[in-house]
């Protein structure tokens, strides 16, 4: 992203001298290229719609929020996460430039990721699905905790299980494959808290797990569970009401966001465990048979 030069205009200028504005009022006005667009994080029709004819500078917090809020009802999780994160790069660029002094929007704790057409499940439905599921296939049902524990991607789980990368600390596992590393060139860590890589263990002693996410994922949904991808967004709700950092809940997620470079610091490693580990007390173990 250009930075924007100091010091920025007032906003009753009626103008924000920085490239990055200039683009958002294109991305406004409707008049951006897709591909300055999703360079941004935004999707143009919906924001084009909820804002045509407005200047950036029109545009309030309240305003956003309630946009915001309107989305996260409306799409589906990952759909709407996207939304939801372009807005706070809006807000964060609006603090930037100098335009309001604080952007007073938690993202997580206001609209919790997930909560978008109860495509996110609670912990209850998490553990109740875990207990019908391990009745039909015990290794399915423990990959479905797994993913749940390590806030992971569905198509992650059977790289981490056939260790397809290496681990780089105690509870870390960098992916040897990953989306985010196609857009960041950062690996992604997976960080498992201590009940995370006992479910590991478990499963590899079951010797029976899929060997690829496709599979995995239709397996769960055949069971008549959720979209497997929606139990990262179920974590990150999980984690937020329980009063975790977003820095740290954006860490366990591996989100490939433009700072995640910037995120993926040692120290925040084992943080991301210890925040994950809490997620075991909502969502019991399979016993072993």
């Amino acid at each position: 992203m250009v930075t924007a030069p100091a010091p920025a205009a007032p906003l009753d200028s009626g103008r924000l001298v920085s490239d990055v504005a200039d683009k958002l009022r294109e991305i406004v006005s409707g008049s951006a290229r897709p591909e300055t667009a999703r360079a941004f994080g935004f999707k143009l029709k919906p924001f084009s719609d909820a804002f045509a004819g407005r200047t950036v500078e029109s545009i309030t917090p309240p305003e956003l929020i309630s946009w915001r809020a309107k989305i996260a009802k409306s799409y589906k999780p990952w759909t709407a996460n996207g939304y939801i994160v372009a807005a706070r790069r809006l807000g964060a660029l609006a603090v930037e430039l100098g335009l309001i002094k604080a952007w007073p929007v938690n993202l997580l704790k206001t609209v919790p990721l997930g909560e978008t057409k109860s495509k996110a499940w609670t912990p209850e439905q998490i553990s109740n699905f875990i207990k019908i599921l391990a009745k039909k296939n015990e290794t399915f049902a423990r990959m479905f905790r797994l993913q749940f524990l390590a806030a992971m991607r569905p198509f992650s789980v059977p790289e981490l299980i056939r260790e397809k990368g290496e681990w780089t600390e105690e509870g870390v596992f960098a992916l040897e494959r990953s989306k985010t590393e196609r857009q960041t060139g950062e690996r992604v860590r997976v960080c498992l808290s201590p009940a995370a890589l006992a479910e590991l263990e478990a499963i590899r002693k079951l010797g029976n797990a899929p060997k690829s996410g496709p599979m995995y994922r239709q397996a769960v949904q055949r069971a008549g569970g959720p979209a497997p991808h929606a139990l990262r967004h179920s974590a990150a709700t999980a984690l937020a009401k329980l009063g975790v950092a977003d820095e740290t809940i954006e860490t366990a997620l591996g989100h490939s966001m433009s700072r995640v470079k910037r995120t993926y610091r040692p120290a925040n490693y084992q943080a991301a465990r210890e925040a994950l580990a809490k997620l075991a007390e909502l969502v019991p173990g399979i016993p072993s048979r």
